[in-house]
């Protein structure tokens, strides 16, 4: 998509952005390179196509750029920054298997529920 159409479409779903070499927003979970599994877990939550920040804030994310998203409530923030982390710990598992089970989204699960208890409580 030309630069022409990533103001375009910044502009229609009024999403603000500054800074320099900003990334291209990406109209589908598809685009932004997500895993097939993730995107059939985002499906069975009724999750079909990203929200307006998750555009914008994903492939933000996901080049390693600082980043301050401001939403309203319920319009999916929290996703711009777990779902390149579930990325990341499914890379990782495919790479090298920390814990060996049948199913590597079982096995994340199990990491990222270790972790979260490490570093939550």
């Amino acid at each position: 998509m030309p630069p022409i159409r990533h103001e375009r479409l910044r502009t229609e779903l009024r999403i603000l952005v500054e800074g320099e070499d900003i990334p291209p927003p990406l109209r589908s979970f598809k685009e932004m390179k997500m895993h097939e599994g993730i995107i059939a877990a985002l499906k069975e939550k009724h999750i079909k196509k990203p929200t307006p920040i998750q555009i914008q804030g994903i492939p933000t994310v996901l080049s390693g750029r600082d980043m301050i998203g401001i939403a309203f409530t319920g319009s999916g923030k929290t996703l711009v920054f777990v779902l390149p982390l579930v990325m990341f710990c499914l890379e990782q598992e495919v790479k090298l298997p920390f814990i060996k089970m049948k199913d590597p989204m079982a096995s994340l699960s199990v990491l990222l529920e270790n972790w979260l208890n490490r570093h939550m409580t």
